[in-house]
């Protein structure tokens, strides 16, 4: 239950608000690979 949770809250609160604001392709990939680097920090300082 925790991944899709993480999916649907990393779709709200990120790709959600870049497709409002009408953002390219290179901002949506930027900020997926933004997530994707902050959620492999979090796992880094949790399991170590």
């Amino acid at each position: 239950m925790f991944a899709p949770g993480l999916g649907v809250l990393m779709d709200t609160a990120v790709f959600r608000r870049l497709q409002r604001r009408n953002v390219g392709t290179a901002e949506t990939l930027v900020a997926g690979i933004a997530v994707f680097v902050l959620l492999v920090g979090v796992a880094a300082l949790l399991w170590g």
